[in-house]
């Protein structure tokens, strides 16, 4: 190869790890932004879980009383 093949040949290559890892990082970025809204999600369902709990005891509380 002559060197001026070998120099194209090197600029291709290091376009492509540069699109490669542009790339990489999106793909990481929107993972941590699904990995957080996730997690907030899984919060609201543990809240949601626990209200649900309070107001099941609640109501067994009140059956109970009013027998």
């Amino acid at each position: 190869m002559k060197d001026s093949e070998l120099i194209s040949e090197n600029e291709r290559i290091k376009k492509r790890i540069e699109r490669q890892t542009t790339a990489r990082w999106a793909a990481e970025e929107l993972l941590n932004s699904k990995a957080s809204e996730l997690y907030l999600l899984n919060q609201n369902l543990i809240t949601a879980k626990e209200v649900a709990e309070a107001a099941s005891l609640a109501k067994s509380e009140f059956h109970a009383n009013m027998n």
